[in-house]
């Protein structure tokens, strides 16, 4: 066996998107859990079981992308919502996914977060050579955030970046918050600082798992402070194009650095993203 569903019927139950706390004992048995098939759009589904329309279909694409299993678009002819399935996706159909699930942090369980067995504080994670852990944040609604949800060390440098607004951009400190997205929730992006203290590495920002090794295989510094540069190897598909993004930190404060790696034909390339002036 290597998947099996760990959410409620579609359109059927209660908080039918939640696969946290079934993932949490579904990964420790080494099984993927599926989070059931979903509506792209919010158009009116002809001819399904259920019409819809279905009112959060970023949250279904986001659980479906960070549960690591099958990604289950199921719209009606001409009603998949191309773009919003794509952000899950390379362009050869390669799931790009997170290293283990999206379940509970471990906060919602301790006394600092309380005993709610139905905390909806969810967090995954990819782990890039060269640059870290980069955690995948979310909450079904607006509250502080602290370090400490992701054991995250007290010397430790993270950005939080706001995946609905990423001019919502800033070092992750406590009592921090994220505006939520159009559909009420929040989803954030968490990336480490490197030992420069110039970079902190984001990936593709309009893909849901920004950071994922399907993608990206290393993110590594070299120089320094003005002089500095960040190498990305990146994994493409042929005729894709991929905007690669960085925070680069400067006396203003932190500023998005991209470049955009276009792919002749499938492979690897490397593509360098330069600091934007001085250091800070």
């Amino acid at each position: 066996m290597t998947n099996a569903r760990a959410t409620g019927d579609y359109f059927h139950a209660d908080h039918q998107w939640a696969i946290g706390q079934t993932a949490l004992f579904y990964d420790a048995l080494g099984i993927l859990p599926f989070k059931d098939g979903f509506y792209s759009s919010s158009d009116k589904q002809i001819g399904g079981q259920t019409v819809g329309p279905e009112e959060s279909p970023d949250r279904e694409a986001l659980m479906a992308v960070l549960s690591t299993a099958m990604v289950a678009p199921m719209d009606g002819i001409n009603l998949l919502n191309k773009t919003r399935v794509m952000q899950t996706c390379r362009l050869d159909g390669t799931v790009l996914r997170p290293d283990r699930p999206l379940t509970p942090v471990d906060w919602c369980f301790l006394s600092a977060g309380g005993d709610d067995p139905m905390c909806f504080l969810y967090s995954s994670h990819s782990d890039v050579e060269g640059s870290g852990r980069h955690f995948y944040l979310y909450s079904d609604a607006p509250r502080a955030l602290e370090p400490a949800m992701l054991a995250l060390g007290d010397n430790a440098k993270h950005i939080l970046l706001n995946w609905y607004n990423n001019g919502e951009m800033s070092l992750f400190v406590p009592n921090a918050s994220l505006t939520p997205g159009p559909e009420g929730h929040v989803y954030g992006l968490v990336a480490p600082v490197l030992p420069s203290g110039q970079w902190a590495f984001l990936g593709e920002l309009n893909k849901f798992a920004s950071a994922s090794r399907l993608r990206f295989m290393s993110a590594v510094e070299s120089g320094q402070g003005s002089g500095s540069m960040l190498s990305v190897k990146v994994m493409g598909s042929a005729g894709e194009t991929v905007r690669v993004c960085a925070a680069n930190c400067a006396p203003g404060g932190w500023a998005m650095v991209c470049e955009t790696a276009t792919f002749q034909q499938a492979g690897e390339q490397v593509f360098v993203l330069l600091a934007t002036g001085e250091a800070c």
